[in-house]
């Protein structure tokens, strides 16, 4: 009378029918109880990485143009500073290092937005609008807030 015994069988909840108490799979209608009742939901996808990626694209590539003109304008100082030729090439130099360093920018930012757009690498679709509020800036700050807010959709 001290103890009460667990009962050694219980009801499928699926079929009804009894089955023991320590089986895995129901083996009248197979239901399967070591697999989880609830699992998660799978994640909608949005238009939100797309025109996220598109607004960081276009940032990016005015990024891309301002260091092409830059890198483009370097042999036009000649004609039009009347100053020391070793100033103008120092000039010219630094107009170098920074188109250079654009391009690089740009170019980057541009890979964020086929990222953003292509819902992959979340990371680099961030780093790539961070560059890209060089160019239009607004443009790609709403491109970052949109990426953003559906890190969610990204793989």
């Amino acid at each position: 009378m001290g103890t009460s015994a667990q009962p050694s069988a219980r009801h499928c909840v699926s079929c009804g029918k009894e089955i023991s108490n320590d089986a895995n799979v129901c083996q009248h209608c197979g239901h399967d109880y070591r697999v989880p009742v609830t699992g998660v939901a799978p994640v909608k996808k949005t238009m939100l990485p797309v025109v996220g990626g598109v607004l960081i694209l276009i940032g990016a590539l005015l990024v891309v143009l301002m260091g092409l003109a830059l890198v483009g304008s370097i042999g036009a100082l000649d004609s039009i500073m009347l100053v020391d030729v070793e100033e103008v090439e120092m000039l010219e130099d630094a107009m170098a290092t920074c188109g250079i360093i654009l391009l690089v920018m740009g170019l980057i930012g541009v890979l964020g937005g086929i990222f953003g757009i292509m819902r992959r690498h979340f990371g680099l679709a961030i780093l790539g609008g961070i560059f890209a509020l060089l160019g239009f800036g607004l443009f790609a700050l709403i491109g970052i807030i949109l990426i953003a807010v559906s890190k969610r959709e990204f793989e």
